[in-house]
């Protein structure tokens, strides 16, 4: 015995004065395991909760994230979603657009930013513009449901529901500045955007802005234009997050985003699929959309309650309709102007209880005894998820 434990003393010495010891084999291991564990994306959406993996959900789930190239791209929100899994795009205008999931479109989808509904009772059961009046440069990833998800969102999700997430500010020590310059000769138009952020441990403050310029759509080798799909967007949004402690966070935003002169150009009289339209004007303008919300959020931690989140919001849309028409018969053409603003005050509270044996979503079990974690997507990396309700 004496023996044994004398040589395991001289051979951990010497393993301990060698270069390669074991304790630096072991920490090597433990770094190149650390970075070869990837947890599965987590859809807020999908569940309303963070504490179920995307592969151990019960709906038909994804996250997106959208990259510079894609806002580059595409000229609207609903541009972004073309190479969406499941995801089919309805478009009669360049500046409108819509979503079909499962066979179902308008108010069968339902549309959420930052998990608080998009949809109104204003909304009809065809394709509708009203995806387009987020600005696309706020947009950081997209979760989908694609299938019903009326059990959490109401009748408006028969179909699915798309939250599209806004992405953060630049945030740094102090102030940080962020700008970006997008241009392409499809429509001679171009999209400007400038933000700024101030961050300290507990706060950040972001305040962004979007300029659009998005002329008629031209294809090119000597084909005229093709008029009229240009259109104009103004933005701006600003967000504040406050975490005074370590179990509470509190969220104030307001997003504002204004289109004008958006042409549904199926309705005008040069117009020949399938026959000529009836309208020598008809617009959109302007398009507005404006969302202000504050959200607070408490981590209980209690064996009853978890998390307690509450949101108070408030939507706006403003909608204008100015219509030149050419009727048949008629001696001289009708002018109308339609305007609508609908308001939509909002307040949710959901409260969230641990589950007996449930595997958190944010904690990766490692030994002989653990399962093995599914296979995630080497793929982009998703920014650390908050909670998303609607």
């Amino acid at each position: 015995m004496r023996h044994d434990a004398v040589g395991a003393h001289r051979h951990l010495r010497a393993a301990a004065q060698r270069p390669d010891s074991l304790r630096q084999r072991a920490d090597s291991l433990r770094q190149r395991s650390d970075s070869a564990l990837r947890m599965a994306p987590i859809v807020v959406t999908a569940t309303r909760s963070e504490q179920v993996h995307l592969t151990e959900s019960p709906a038909a789930a994804s996250s997106d994230t959208v990259t510079p190239a894609d806002r580059a791209e595409g000229r609207v929100t609903v541009d972004l979603l073309r190479s969406a899994t499941g995801v089919h795009v309805q478009q009669t205008s360049a500046g409108q657009g819509a979503i079909v999931l499962r066979g179902l479109v308008g108010n069968q989808v339902l549309y959420l930013v930052d998990g608080i509904p998009l949809n109104n009772g204003t909304y009809r059961d065809g394709p509708g513009q009203y995806l387009a009046t987020i600005d696309p440069e706020s947009v950081d990833r997209f979760e989908i449901i694609r299938g019903p998800a009326s059990v959490l969102y109401g009748s408006d999700a028969q179909g699915g529901a798309v939250n599209v997430v806004t992405r953060p500010h630049p945030t740094g020590l102090w102030w940080s500045l962020g700008a970006g310059v997008e241009g392409t000769s499809a429509h001679m138009g171009g999209r400007l955007r400038l933000s700024t952020g101030y961050g300290t441990a507990a706060l950040r403050l972001g305040i962004g802005a979007t300029l659009q310029e998005a002329g008629d759509l031209r294809a090119g080798g000597g084909i005229a234009p093709q008029a009229p799909t240009g259109f104009a967007g103004r933005g701006a949004d600003a967000r504040l997050d406050w975490a005074p402690g370590g179990r509470h966070r509190v969220t104030l935003a307001a997003q504002h985003f204004a289109m004008s002169g958006m042409p549904r150009y199926d309705r005008y009289v040069e117009f020949r699929a399938p026959a000529p339209g009836p309208d020598a004007r008809y617009e959109f303008d302007p398009q507005t959309r404006q969302l202000a919300y504050a959200r607070h959020s408490w981590s209980a931690g209690t064996p009853l309650l978890r998390v307690l989140t509450t949101t108070l919001s408030l939507a706006v849309q403003r909608e204008g309709l100015p219509r030149h028409r050419l009727p048949n018969g008629a001696p001289e053409p009708v002018t109308t102007y339609t305007r609508d603003a609908v308001f939509t005050p909002g307040l949710t509270a959901i409260a969230e209880s641990p589950i007996a044996g449930a595997r958190p979503a944010t904690r990766a079990r490692r030994g002989p005894s653990a399962p093995s974690d599914p296979p995630a997507r080497p793929a982009r990396a998703h920014s650390p998820p908050t909670r998303r309700d609607a």
